[in-house]
């Protein structure tokens, strides 16, 4: 098949031969959306000319199916109509995500079209750039009325069926939450030193152990830093051993077989050097992770400029609350505690944070009265709380763990 761009510089290849396969196939979706598609809608000339046969079908009130099809276009085409017969038996994909990806493009298509006509007429003047642009920020796949319809049909649907997106972990934190739910932004707060990078890590073990796509952008450690971190959890070594090259020959076989079977399921990528939030978007939309962490928001720059810090994250947390949004995953954002002092942190001591209060879903805050006061007597350093401070899905909780240092593994203990 020969594609053409979309303005974002994306074509969709599998996304249209998914709608070109379940007309073909499926006489429900034929009837339902063949009138609501157009052959501009596809960006190649041999999907459009599929298309038009489909619809000439469509138009005279005839079922439709790969034959008929087939007879009616040239004989060099016959295959791409097997072809995406094919592709929708085999997937049985999500057919409306397919088709609003593709009606999302067409007017990206236009606009790129338009941008070379201003480009070749020389009229760069403000008023035509402004409508260019204003009518591609406007478009969209479907009246709001249908947008409004697939809203109701979809809640009905998902009536008593999981909504989470994944487990933590944690039991006692799970059963609080019911789990993190998909298209939300949590933020894990802590002081430095407490054990938030670790934290995060824990929870990215239970998502390789249910085979979700994992994407952790460490802004502050190194992936070596991540791994040692996550081997030592998994295979129960001590941490320190790593730096100082004294693992023995047992411990580097399990290591090694830890890793290989992270690489082999392709579950987990370690970003060590995005940092802004645009390239950080950019990966999430390209990789489709279930879930994301960002260690930690602080250290997230911006293409931009800003009059001061708390517009910087502002910013940051409505983009990744859209990107989570828009790509159904579950971020989750590691942030610096501003507050000093040995009491237990609130959401409100969040560094600059207003945006992080405002658009976290989940906030959890974690506390370590030792790395505070060392001379304290009444804590171990293994005694660590976690505050779930904010869930706007449910309650809030507090939880007693336990930090094995040596071994970088959180354990729940009974309050």
């Amino acid at each position: 098949m020969t594609d053409t761009c979309s303005y974002d510089g994306t074509a969709y290849p599998d996304s249209e031969q998914q709608i070109l396969g379940g007309l073909l196939i499926s006489d429900d979706l034929y009837k339902k959306y063949t009138p609501k598609l157009e052959s501009s809608d596809f960006s190649s000339q041999d999907n459009q000319i599929i298309f038009k046969a489909i619809y000439a079908a469509w138009k005279k009130g005839k079922p439709v199916d790969e034959g008929l099809v087939s007879s009616d276009i040239s004989a060099d085409l016959r295959g791409i109509v097997i072809d995406c017969a094919e592709a929708f038996r085999s997937e049985r994909a999500n057919f409306i995500e397919h088709l609003k990806l593709v009606k999302a493009a067409t007017p990206r298509r236009r606009i790129k079209r338009e941008l070379d006509d201003i480009s070749f007429s020389g009229d760069y003047s403000v008023e035509r750039l402004r409508k260019t642009l204003d009518s591609l920020e406007t478009s969209q796949p479907f009246g709001v009325t249908e947008r409004s319809n697939q809203a109701f049909e979809q809640f009905t649907e998902g009536l008593n069926k999981p909504k989470f997106g994944f487990y933590t972990g944690f039991n006692g934190l799970d059963k609080a939450l019911g789990g993190i739910r998909r298209g939300t932004l949590t933020v894990i707060g802590a002081r430095p030193s407490t054990g938030k990078t670790t934290f995060a890590i824990n929870m990215v073990r239970r998502q390789l152990k249910d085979n979700r796509k994992t994407l952790f952008f460490s802004l502050e450690m190194t992936a070596d830093m991540i791994l040692e971190r996550y081997c030592a959890a998994v295979c129960l070594v001590d941490v320190w051993k790593f730096g100082a090259n004294k693992l023995d020959d047992k411990e580097i076989g399990a290591v090694k077989g830890v890793i290989e079977s992270v690489k082999r399921s392709g579950q987990l990528i370690i970003d060590q050097d995005t940092n802004s939030i645009e390239n950080i978007t950019a990966e999430i939309y390209s990789n489709k992770p279930d879930i994301v962490f960002i260690d930690y928001v602080q250290r997230i720059r911006s293409l931009k400029d800003f009059r001061s810090e708390r517009e910087r994250v502002n910013c940051i947390t409505n983009e990744l609350k859209t990107v989570a949004k828009r790509t159904n995953c579950s971020v989750v954002l590691l942030s610096q505690i501003a507050r000093t002092g040995k009491d237990a942190p609130r959401m409100s001591d969040l560094k600059e944070s207003g945006a992080l209060e405002e658009d976290g879903d989940y906030i959890m805050l974690l506390h370590r009265p030792y790395v505070l006061d060392k001379t304290d007597t009444q804590y171990n350093p293994e005694d660590t709380f976690l505050i779930l401070d904010k869930n706007k899905f449910g309650r809030t909780a507090a939880m007693n763990l336990y930090f094995n240092t040596e071994q970088q593994r959180f354990t729940e203990r009974d309050l």
